[in-house]
């Protein structure tokens, strides 16, 4: 029964992976206890792109972002970096799996887009933002004059094939 219950979850990281966009990590932490010490799993985000869980199997181990030297508990969604994604195992046997989507983030603002002849499809989007991490839909308009949170803007350039 264990080995089925493996099998299926590993199949179901597969499923997930085969449908996402973005490239698809995995990442395993295995620590076999006894010692009394904690053990720590890194897996850096660089700057530019982010991550987001889409599987995380825990067997006394937990995951946690690091950003900006803050650690935050039970961890899940989406982290833009640089940033960590960790995973920590208590002080006995602990063992768990992560997977993540990594994806760039928006086209830098210092750069041009150009987008040269071909077949390709590319989707441009303007999103906005009030706190870099959270992304959404922007349109061409006229903003500004509110005393609510500062608005940021990036252009986001997806390949559709």
């Amino acid at each position: 029964m264990k080995k089925h219950l493996q099998f299926l979850s590993l199949l179901a990281v597969f499923f997930v992976a085969m449908n996402s966009k973005g490239d698809v990590v995995t990442f395993t932490h295995n620590s076999p206890g006894g010692s009394g010490v904690q053990t720590n799993t890194d897996y850096l985000i660089p700057s530019g792109v982010s991550a987001e869980v889409l599987t995380s199997i825990m067997a006394g181990t937990f995951l946690y972002f690091v950003k900006d030297g803050t650690e935050f508990a039970n961890a899940g969604g989406t982290i833009a970096g640089p940033a960590i994604v960790r995973m920590r195992g208590g002080i006995g046997p602990a063992k768990g799996l992560v997977t993540l989507r990594i994806t760039p983030e928006a086209f830098p603002p210092d750069r041009t887009i150009i987008i040269a002849p071909s077949t390709n499809l590319f989707n441009i989007a303007l999103e906005c933002s009030t706190n870099l991490v959270n992304w959404a839909s922007a349109t061409n308009g006229v903003y500004g004059g509110s005393t609510n949170a500062a608005k940021f803007f990036r252009i986001k350039l997806d390949k559709l094939n």
